[in-house]
């Protein structure tokens, strides 16, 4: 038995004879009692536990649609899992063996709640249903665990500890968002996310409905958005998520998202209002505002290939540009039109305060170019085409707000310069001065950085502790302007994420940390916090959610050997067992188990999975390849690398082969020089690695976006590709002397990191950074 199970055994024990012992013997509750995400503001322990049975009842201090709804909620939850309904009648006051749903006046905002457990009952108190809800959520966490179950359990204590909470969030815009576009979630999997959602005390939903891949919303002026725009054929994101699919189901695409249309498959589907209006009051019943996001002026090409003079004044050839795809023309005045008949419709669905119209990566070349564009820019007094997206931007504003409506823009927005009633989400991670210069300039902001927030990103052992210590308000803002940080989000957009399987995966327990970011104190307890989520995972379990399970560390999937090597797997508790193949199979329940380390004498690839109560949980390669020690070079060196710019946007290493270096220099390491940076360059780094003895030498290469290292014909590392940060090891057997490197790197945009390690096999001491001292150039230089 692990340590881990042994400390839930005894809190299991302690928290068991807590329930059956007398009143008058009794200490609080220990603080392990209470696991409850996101920790409450106030928590005080107290003696005892309330019992609920068939006679328990629930009282409502009024009798309105919003308690009775709540009322209903929370009966229908032991109904499934107790096999008892809780009854409901309305009454001034609690008496004893009930839940009292309180709407009365407590100390502070709408969303604010007390909770109350004692031996007679549950009281939750708030001055709105809101924050019912939220005291419901708290009292459904501290139930066992078995309260998430859908059908009866047997043997069950449906005892919660005694306890006072009082509690209110940090933040007033505590948000998830769900891209729907790239590839599609339809109207139970909505609802199934929205009960995520509610769990962790989160208030807004935030849909991404229009995109370049797909429209999902019925509008009824424009029919063709749908029939035409929410169908389209297999694209790359898909390629690579079948290719996955092999070895990860996770991965797998629906096939009830497929039809045939005029005889050729096509993956999408579409939201009809109707549907979205039943979406709209399930979220609304549990306290989930939805925030529509409809793309404009860019990620348009959904609505332009139905209605192609949507950019034919501004493009003939309504495509793609260099990066992005081409977006509407703002300088017809039939485009508005357009927006405007949109964004009615929607506005006239979605009763939320928000609508989100992107404004994000636009491809704005299209409009220099445009006669039309340049007409209106010489009469608007515009002196860019950044100016001309604001013109469009102010616009759109203009007419939200005569709908009632706040507009939401990404913070490319504030390129051109917009108005200060605009709301701002800060996504570019790599801009940290934008949010500081949107809430100086008066606009509120939500934080939806990459560095935490985009969700998309593959989650790894550090995942979790990252997002909870991330810090909403930026330093230069505080003590300042930090009442325009209303709030944060986290981001799942679906390039690879195309079912609900792995929309859990990537969302769960990040979800928890963020939850705890959005609404708890900024003091941080890290211990508290994994121990609370350590206790909720059974739960995850119950709802059938595939959550996120810690990868096998320290497992390398490239490694060199001259004689013999060692296959060491470390196991986290949580994971099971572990199961191998040597013969290239994919490991299942049947492969061998793995017990102990693995002496390697010759080349071998193991297939290695883990697994987690029957399911495989993921798959690793780990290849042992055998070699001898490369001869070194004899060449005269002096210190230095000799580093060669290119400017261009590249996809590949390989690209900036294309082009011609438009700098040369010498380099003492390899970094990113300051001065003369932009968004889309590339780097090469040429010169010799002077490996100080012999031995397998292991490379780090941590890069956003793409990288490699040769080392004479050798690729020992390929992390290519756009991408985020991202660490890729590689081996080598080495002489000791000189040997020749290339290492190559480009950026595509965004934040930009490059960092070269080493560490030699045998040696106690941790990677490092390769020093100036064993990089060397030719005495000649170039």
């Amino acid at each position: 038995m692990n340590t881990r199970t042994v400390r839930h055994v005894l809190m299991a024990i302690l928290i068991g004879f807590t329930f059956t012992a007398c009143d008058s013997d009794q200490k609080p509750n220990p603080t392990e009692a209470y696991q409850i995400i996101p920790k409450p503001q106030s928590l005080t322990p107290k003696k005892g536990a309330f019992k609920f049975s068939s006679s328990t009842k629930i009282v409502l201090s009024q009798d309105t649609e919003e308690l009775r709804f709540l009322g209903s909620y929370l009966s229908n939850m032991f109904s499934k899992a107790a096999g008892f309904s809780l009854d409901q009648n309305v009454a001034k006051s609690a008496g004893d063996n009930t839940v009292f749903l309180n709407l009365t006046s407590i100390q502070g905002n709408d969303e604010a709640y007390h909770l109350d457990i004692s031996s007679k009952g549950v009281v939750i108190s708030a001055n709105h249903a809101s924050g019912l809800m939220y005291g419901v959520q708290s009292l459904r966490q501290l139930l066992p665990d078995a309260i998430e179950s859908k059908s009866v359990q047997a043997n069950v204590t449906w005892s919660v500890p005694s306890v006072n909470i009082k509690d209110e969030p940090r933040f007033e815009y505590r948000g998830m968002q769900m891209d729907v576009s790239r590839h599609f979630f339809d109207v139970d999997e909505l609802k199934i996310f929205i009960d995520r959602l509610v769990l962790f005390k989160f208030n807004r939903f935030h849909i991404h409905l229009t995109d370049d891949q797909g429209w999902r919303l019925q509008i009824n002026q424009y029919p063709k958005l749908t029939e035409n725009g929410a169908w389209r054929t297999m694209n790359g994101h898909d390629e690579v998520c079948i290719e996955r699919a092999k070895t990860d189901p996770t991965f797998e695409i629906p096939k009830k998202h497929f039809k045939t249309i005029n005889g050729e498959e096509r993956y999408g589907g579409f939201y009809t209002q109707e549907q979205m209006k039943d979406v709209i009051n399930y979220a609304m019943d549990r306290g989930i505002t939805i925030v529509p996001e409809i793309d404009m002026p860019g990620h348009m090409r959904a609505a332009i290939d139905s209605y192609p003079e949507l950019s034919l004044a501004c493009n003939e050839d309504a495509r793609w540009g260099k990066t992005f795809s081409v977006p509407l023309c703002p300088c017809e005045e039939g485009v508005f039109d357009f927006v405007e008949n949109v964004l009615s419709e929607v506005a006239e669905l979605f009763p939320g305060e928000y609508i989100h119209i992107g404004a994000d990566e636009v491809e704005k070349d299209t409009w220099a170019k445009a006669p039309h564009c340049k007409a209106l820019m010489k009469r608007e007094g515009l002196k860019s085409v950044e100016e001309l997206q604001s013109y469009f931007v102010k616009r759109v504003e203009k007419f939200l707000n005569s709908k009632g409506k706040k507009m939401i823009g990404w913070d490319e927005a504030l390129e051109g310069g917009i108005n200060s009633s605009t709301t701002i989400m800060y996504w570019r991670g790599w801009r940290p001065e934008k949010p500081v210069e949107a809430a100086e300039g008066g606009h509120d902001v939500i934080m939806t950085p990459t560095s935490h927030s985009y969700f998309d990103y593959q989650p790894n052992g550090e995942s979790l502790s990252h997002v909870y210590n991330f810090d909403p308000i930026p330093e230069a803002l505080k003590g300042k302007h930090e009442e325009n940080i209303k709030g944060v989000q986290a981001n799942l957009w679906s390039e690879y994420i195309p079912n609900l399987q792995r929309l859990d995966y990537m969302s769960m327990p990040r979800m928890m940390s963020m939850a705890e970011v959005a609404w708890s104190n900024k003091e941080k307890d890290e211990t508290d916090f994994l121990t609370r989520v350590d206790g909720i995972y059974p739960r995850l379990d119950l709802m059938g959610i595939n959550f996120y399970l810690p990868d096998l560390p320290n497992l390398p999937s490239s490694n060199v050997f001259v004689t013999t090597d060692t296959l060491h797997i470390e196991k986290p508790d949580i994971i099971d067992e572990v199961r191998y193949t040597t013969d290239g199979s994919i490991p299942d329940a049947s492969s061998t188990l793995y017990e102990k380390p693995i002496t390697v004498t010759s080349p071998v690839t193991f297939k290695i999975g883990s697994f987690r109560k029957g399911r495989r949980v993921k798959v690793y390669e780990a290849v042992f390849e055998k070699q001898t020690y490369r001869k070194p070079e004899n060449a005269e060196t002096k210190p230095g690398l000799v580093l060669k710019r290119y400017h261009g946007s590249f996809s590949s290493v390989s690209d900036m082969e294309k082009k011609k270096p438009v700098k040369s220099s010498v380099i003492e390491t390899v970094k990113i020089p300051e001065g003369g940076k932009r968004d889309n360059f590339g780097l090469s780094y040429k010169g010799y690695f002077i490996a100080p003895k012999a031995g397998v030498y292991s490379f780090y290469l941590s890069s956003d976006d793409g990288s490699t290292l040769e080392i004479g014909d050798k690729m020992v590392i390929d992390n290519d590709g756009r991408h985020a940060a991202k660490e890729v090891r590689g081996q080598i057997a080495l002489e000791k002397g000189k040997h020749p490197i290339v290492i190559k790197f480009f950026e595509a945009g965004g934040s930009e990191s490059l960092k070269f390690q080493y560490h030699l096999k045998g040696v106690k001491e941790k990677k490092q950074p390769v020093p100036s001292s064993m990089l060397g150039i030719h005495l000649n230089g170039f």
